[in-house]
């Protein structure tokens, strides 16, 4: 019998039951989610390779948006999205 397991999108993934069993003692043991787990199966299986992150050098153009916009709010980052698109109601 498979059991159903979500994993992050529309996608829908069928385990056998030992399998789902495997996987959630795993995420117990290791901290990570069912769906991390999965993901990491899959990108070791077949050589999946993300990219790598680098910070930012001090020459990236990205840094001339830092201080261009002015408020009198003080929490524009911890509240941003309600200041964009108004609060959840």
């Amino acid at each position: 019998m498979y059991d159903d397991v979500c994993v992050q999108g529309p996608h829908r993934l069928y385990l056998e039951r030992a399998q789902k069993k495997a996987l959630e003692k795993r995420a117990r043991e290791t901290g990570k989610s069912v769906g991390q787990l999965v993901c990491e199966a899959i990108n070791e299986s077949y050589g999946v390779t993300r990219p790598i992150e680098r910070p930012l050098s001090e020459s990236d153009p990205l840094w001339s948006f830092a201080g261009a916009g002015e408020s009198r709010e003080t929490d524009i980052s911890t509240n941003h999205d309600r200041y964009l698109y108004g609060s959840k109601e």
